[in-house]
């Protein structure tokens, strides 16, 4: 499996500017047409930019976007995307068979952030499978149970850091 997450450098994608602590910034979340996903952060001044320009409405691929602080230097809290933007995310994923074991670790911060809850689990053809459900909008979703090595499941949970925190 193969991404190409830019490292999140806390500076706007348009102006290259770096962030200043408690400074605001929007956050864009894009599939790309090759199936890879990418963030890009912006400026408050280039978020307002970018919303006149009269593309910006036809942009392909838009997953969803938030707006964030960046968090002083002293606070250790890890701040993710809107609950909105996770789950979106995870059902992009659905139909992805290369990021299986992506969806797989992503369910597990979404049961444990309470936004999804674990009805089942079930065996079919020596495959294991979470039945998960979604209570805000009664939504079932069926995701392989791929325990991945402690080193994949590193590579996984910093490759969605730096797209979804």
């Amino acid at each position: 499996m193969d991404y190409s997450f830019a490292k999140n450098a806390r500076e706007c994608s348009v102006t290259h500017r770096v962030f200043a602590p408690g400074e605001a910034f929007y956050s864009l979340l894009i599939e790309e047409m090759n199936g890879r996903f990418t963030r890009r952060d912006y400026s408050v001044e280039a978020w307002n930019d970018l919303q006149r320009d009269p593309e910006y409405p036809k942009m392909d691929g838009v997953v969803g976007f938030w707006k964030s602080k960046i968090p002083d230097l002293s606070s250790k809290r890890q701040r993710w995307a809107p609950n909105e933007i996770l789950l979106r995310y995870f059902e992009e994923l659905e139909n992805r068979p290369d990021c299986d074991d992506t969806r797989y670790v992503l369910a597990l911060l979404l049961v444990r952030r309470r936004l999804l809850v674990c009805d089942d689990e079930h065996t079919e053809e020596d495959r294991s499978f979470l039945t998960l459900h979604d209570p805000k909008r009664d939504l079932n979703f069926e995701v392989e149970v791929l325990t991945p090595s402690t080193e994949r499941y590193d590579a996984i949970q910093q490759q969605l850091a730096e797209l979804l925190q």
